[in-house]
């Protein structure tokens, strides 16, 4: 079969490899000596006491398993602090950080980005206790702005929150309105307060739940999405994921949530969830490199000398081929690369349960078209099947009739020898030959 190369994608698209690559290379030379400063930190998720060591990620990060809840995370207090240390020790480190921030900000990058973080708006809307023209929106972790452009857009009042310093500047170059977590935060009541992306990378993720929850309406709405720790590329490939990274030049993913991990937190908070989803699905031909032994994950990206491995085309697309379906059932088990929840104040659940009904009947609707759909491509194995029948008949009666064949040419030469032996047994030849061995063994026998 032709081959495929094994090439893996990298961890986010607003950065070229080459960049990607420098930037865990400068952290990398500093972060033995960086981690061994931190502080011990426990479950992030149940706050229990009690891990096990799972790796070390290809970033350098040593991943733990809560014995409680399963929860990973880096148990070092992984905070801004460290990076303002490496940026002390690298200037260089300091210069990439700042200018690979600024690759989110790009006009492909914002797209993309303000149509997914919309699409979780929009989402929310049926839920949320006022009309759209009178939600404020209060997002923890806004990055460079996607999310506030993207609440702006629906007529939300909104507000951002951010820490990285590159970050703010870019928010505030754009004219909206942000502050820094020591700073307070203006217009509460919010009825919808999220965080995208953003509890995986804080060593505390409960203290800052509980931050902000005061500035949440009594029946407001808390929205989050997490990297799942339960995807396929996440259990599979472990230590070299890509994003499975304490973080290089800014905290990383030092939490790593499925849905029952973060409902412990939720619950803690003083929070139930309501719901959760999964979004994306895994890229089968990495799944395949790695289960193949034609990649090494992150480890290979890492490495420009290392040589790529090919698998073949034909197992590439069969795998994609028959991927769809099992992008379907990764959602339908919360196994898909992001889990998407939605949390309310206790108390408050009936507040949302019609609501909530409505939106599962529209999910179960969406993924009960998809599957239709699929159903609808599939070609009709029936027909394929008696034809392979009936091929493996052929081919059975070929072979019987070959066998009886090859028994009818074997007995008709095992005659023909027979009478040969017969025929040299009563020749002059054969009798002097057969009178030489008696008196052999009548000689041997007196001797």
């Amino acid at each position: 079969s032709p081959l495929v190369a094994a090439s893996q994608p990298l961890p986010f698209s607003s950065m070229s490899e080459r960049d990607w690559r420098r930037a865990v290379q400068l952290w990398r030379a500093h972060a033995p000596a960086l981690l061994a400063e931190l502080p011990k930190r426990g479950c992030p998720a149940c706050g229990a006491d009690q891990s096990r060591w799972l790796f070390d990620s290809y970033d350098l990060h040593p991943y733990h398993e809560c014995d409680v809840c399963g929860c990973w995370f880096v148990p070092r207090h992984v905070d801004w602090a460290v990076f303002d240390r490496l940026f002390e020790r690298s200037p260089e480190a300091a210069a990439h950080a700042e200018q690979m921030m600024g690759y989110r900000d790009a006009d492909s990058g914002r797209e993309s980005d303000m149509a997914r973080i919309g699409g979780y708006l929009d989402d929310l809307l049926p839920l949320l206790p006022v009309e759209r023209e009178s939600v404020a929106y209060l997002d923890a972790g806004c990055g460079v702005g996607h999310s506030l452009r993207a609440g702006l857009e629906r007529g939300f009042r909104v507000q951002g929150v951010e820490v990285d310093v590159a970050a703010l500047a870019l928010v505030r170059a754009a004219g909206l309105p942000v502050v820094t977590p020591d700073q307070d935060v203006p217009g509460a009541p919010y009825h919808l307060l999220s965080f995208w992306e953003t509890l995986e990378h804080i060593t505390n993720p409960l203290a800052t739940i509980q931050q902000y929850l005061p500035l949440l309406a009594e029946d407001g709405l808390v929205a989050i999405t997490v990297p799942n720790l339960n995807a396929l590329a996440t259990r599979v490939l472990r230590e070299s994921c890509p994003w499975i990274h304490g973080g290089y030049n800014t905290p990383g993913h030092v939490n790593m949530f499925h849905a029952e991990s973060i409902g412990r937190l939720l619950d803690r908070a003083g929070l139930t969830l309501l719901d959760a989803d999964g979004q994306f699905s895994a890229n089968p031909l990495e799944l395949l490199a790695v289960l193949a032994g034609a990649s090494r994950g992150a480890f290979d990206t890492l490495d420009d000398h290392a040589p790529r491995q090919a698998l073949p085309q034909t197992a590439a697309d069969l795998l994609s081929a028959l991927w769809p379906g099992a992008a379907l059932i990764e959602r339908v088990a919360l196994a898909s690369p992001i889990l998407r929840v939605i949390a309310c104040r206790k108390g408050q659940e009936q507040r949302f349960a019609p609501e909530l009904s409505a939106l599962r009947d529209r999910r179960r609707a969406e993924i009960e078209t998809t599957a239709n759909a699929l159903l609808a491509e599939e070609v009709d194995y029936k027909p394929i099947s008696e034809e392979l029948q009936r091929e493996i008949n052929r081919r059975d009666d070929l072979l019987r009739t070959t066998t009886a064949s090859m028994q009818d040419e074997i007995n008709r030469r095992d005659s023909l020898l027979e009478q040969e032996r017969d025929r040299y047994a009563r020749s002059i030849d054969g009798r002097l030959r057969a009178l030489g061995r008696k008196v052999g063994r009548l000689i041997g026998s007196r001797q």
